[in-house]
């Protein structure tokens, strides 16, 4: 597979885009992140096709957030992140909208070309307004999934949790006693 290279603004053929991670299969590459005016709202995912195009999946399936990892899962994909509500500034440019607490988000395709967001309840809510929850990362093992979330409070430390789950959909929370 020859693929196009990532154009000079950093992302496959969108202007503003930041691209989170790389998913690679024996027939695809596929990259995730986010796409932004102000902020880096609409998650992101691009596939390259047979002939090693960009092919951008629609962000109105992806609904709002961040994909920050992505891995090839029982003949399909899951991808992990966040979504959180942004509020418009005053500026008419945008330039002082803000966003709110992240919660964590999952996508899954059986494809790579159409994708679902699916509930991400087991990964639990945030303690209060000020706190945010993210899936930074997805990987397989074995036959199983392995997702890392950061508990991220406005001030103290960071919590580190590691799910595991055998289809996507059913998260169970790990020990991580021995990490």
């Amino acid at each position: 597979l020859s693929i196009e290279p990532i154009d000079e603004n950093g992302s496959p053929g969108e202007e503003d885009a930041i691209l989170n991670s790389l998913v690679v299969t024996e027939t695809t590459v596929g990259a995730a992140g986010c796409t932004f005016d102000v902020l880096c709202t609409v998650p992101g995912l691009w596939f390259a096709d047979a002939n090693g195009s960009w092919d951008q999946i629609d962000p109105d399936d992806l609904g709002s957030g961040s994909i920050n990892a992505v891995t090839e899962f029982s003949g399909g994909f899951v991808g992990v992140g966040e979504v959180f509500d942004v509020e418009e500034g005053t500026e008419e440019d945008g330039s002082d909208a803000t966003s709110g607490p992240s919660s964590p988000a999952l996508w899954r395709s059986t494809d790579g070309s159409t994708w679902e967001e699916l509930p991400a309840d087991d990964f639990g809510e945030a303690d209060d307004d000020t706190d945010s929850r993210r899936l930074y990362s997805v990987t397989t093992v074995g036959d199983r999934l392995v997702a890392f979330l950061a508990s991220i409070p406005e001030e103290g430390d960071i919590e580190v949790s590691v799910f595991v789950s055998d289809d996507g959909e059913s998260w169970t929370e790990t020990d991580t006693t021995t990490f």
